[in-house]
């Protein structure tokens, strides 16, 4: 990779193409604008030769025995196309000849000529290698590095206040923006919340039982406890207010909870927006895909309720109630 120039996209843009001396066929085609396709095209001079197969053809290009620069690259979606599929054979070592929209078009190799055994027409002289590296890293997206302050206070608070216990779990701090949080009270809302909900579950014996199962397994997974509700209510809690969705098509849970932790407080502001965001840390769906080519066998597994196996540190659990 060391030293292998990739041209930059200078832009995109829809062009129409046509043959030269006729109004017709036309195609529109998606381009990307770059400083140079490739190198010169044939890679040296031709040496022409009188093949029979070839005599009296309209060629594309008269010109083909010149090394000149390439101006328009098409893809394989056009290919198809502009191939009539007539074409002409001579000899080994002779071109190809395939018709096509825009005049004959010779491919292969030709004679042999002094300084070369064979010179091939209308193809790269680069390495195989290095052309495939040229193309996916032409169409790589760009690696973004963290520069954001925001990002880096994120990483410098999971950095410096994350602990494991003995069991491997990890506890965590919420990264908050502002620690406290000036935040408003929630209390009422949830509770607003939570009437609704009972009343669509008061309609459905199984959404009622789904709902209450998910509920004591938080309890009994030690993912949630009791909160003594003598205690009193200020604005150093935050409750988040949940509902039911249902998933009527779901083999195991047909009801599963969701938190809305972008509700509004009194004071117009919700939990997440004292949160900082952090990086994004999943892989991409595709690039994940693309590498189970690599392997002749792949394992993919679930961890039973991810994201419910860290827990958060005592300090900052008030900021996560809930009414049920």
């Amino acid at each position: 990779m060391a030293g292998l120039q990739v041209p930059p996209i200078k832009a995109r843009t829809q062009i129409i193409i046509r043959p030269v001396r006729r109004d017709t066929p036309l195609f529109t085609v998606e381009t990307f604008i770059l400083p140079r396709i490739t190198r010169l095209i044939p890679s040296e001079r031709v040496v022409k030769t009188e093949w029979a197969h070839v005599q009296g053809l309209d060629l594309a290009d008269p010109r083909y025995d010149e090394p000149l620069p390439i101006d328009i690259l098409l893809g394989a979606d056009v290919f198809p196309y502009i191939i009539s599929g007539d074409r002409r054979e001579g000899t080994v070592n002779q071109p190809v000849a395939l018709k096509t929209v825009f005049g004959w078009v010779l491919m292969g190799r030709s004679a042999p000529n002094p300084s070369n055994s064979t010179t091939s027409l209308f193809a790269s002289i680069d390495p195989i290698d290095q052309i495939l590296r040229k193309f996916w890293e032409i169409e790589e997206l760009p690696t973004v590095e963290k520069t954001s302050p925001a990002e880096q206070k994120c990483e410098e608070i999971y950095r410096t206040t994350t602990t494991r216990q003995a069991d491997g779990r990890y506890i965590v701090h919420l990264p908050f923006t502002h620690d406290p949080p000036p935040i408003g009270e929630s209390y009422h809302l949830a509770h607003t919340r939570l009437i609704h909900l009972e009343s669509r579950l008061s309609k459905s014996t199984e959404h009622r039982q789904d709902y209450n199962g998910a509920m004591q397994d938080y309890l009994d997974s030690g993912h949630m406890n009791y909160v003594d509700n003598t205690e009193d209510i200020d604005n150093t809690s935050f409750y988040i207010p949940h509902h039911g969705v249902v998933k009527p098509g779901s083999s195991t849970t047909k009801l599963r909870v969701a938190y809305d932790a972008s509700a509004l407080s009194s004071n117009g502001k919700s939990l997440n927006d004292y949160l900082f965001m952090g990086l994004k840390l999943q892989q991409d769906l595709p690039g994940i895909i693309l590498r189970f080519r690599l392997h002749a066998v792949v394992f993919t597994t679930d961890i039973k309720q991810m994201f419910r196996q860290i827990f958060v540190t005592p300090k900052h659990r008030p900021y996560q109630r809930l009414l049920f």
